[in-house]
């Protein structure tokens, strides 16, 4: 009985997930969004507080996003195009930007962007769906 219930489980985790990727290539209110040319590496991303001086004062909330892939400069930045719509927040990642100056510690490349305090939802788009 064990086994069947289990077996009955895993199933329905296993259909039970999909992939949202058809809906988001087939409905027009994201297409705008969706370049063909993106980055190809993984993003990291998490929520940061940052203050801008060392006076006493409120931190202002930030998305921190890192690539998985390690470039040989530490000062490599992310290109990213944010988007409002409602109670979402919408980021596109661009192109990873060389700086002229390299600091010679290898890392990730990074980026900040704002969080609305009013987001309910986030989407992150990286390139065109084939």
């Amino acid at each position: 009985m064990k086994k069947l219930l289990i077996c009955t489980l895993i199933g329905f985790t296993i259909l039970g997930c999909s992939s949202d990727n058809d809906d988001v290539q087939n409905n027009s209110d994201y297409a705008e969004y969706i370049i063909e040319n993106s980055i190809e590496t993984a993003i990291n991303f998490m929520p940061t507080e940052v203050y801008t001086s060392n006076e006493t004062q409120e931190p202002v909330l930030k998305l921190k996003l890192i690539t998985s892939e390690i470039f040989p400069c530490i000062n490599y930045g992310l290109s990213t195009t944010e988007f409002i719509n409602g109670n979402e927040l919408i980021v596109r990642f661009e192109q990873i930007i060389e700086t002229g100056l390299c600091l010679t510690a290898i890392g990730p490349a990074t980026s900040y962007i704002e969080l609305p305090q009013n987001t309910k939802k986030n989407n992150f788009y990286k390139r065109k769906y084939h």
